[in-house]
């Protein structure tokens, strides 16, 4: 749920889907761009309001972390493997 008048730079509450204060921040787009981007820095955060531990720590486990991770892995394989060979020219 957002905001209809949301402007740039202005004082905006960060909230949950159930409607828990997050955080304050000040707005990085308008309601306009928020309703067209699905990704992107939509505040710059003020100051945090909601507890630690509210809510169980999960940033990392989603789909998308997951496939970064292995490819990292993979990416950090691959230049082990080419510096060791790397010595026989």
């Amino acid at each position: 749920m957002t905001e209809s008048d949301i402007e740039l730079n202005e004082e905006v509450v960060l909230m949950t889907t159930k409607g828990e204060a997050i955080a304050i921040g000040i707005a990085q787009m308008t309601t306009v761009e928020l309703s067209t981007c699905d990704h992107g820095v939509v505040a710059k955060i003020k100051r945090c309001i909601m507890d630690r531990d509210t809510y169980p720590r999960k940033w990392g486990l989603g789909p998308t972390a997951q496939n970064k991770k292995k490819m990292v892995k993979v990416r950090s394989i691959l230049s082990l493997t080419i510096s060791s060979h790397s010595g026989t020219d």
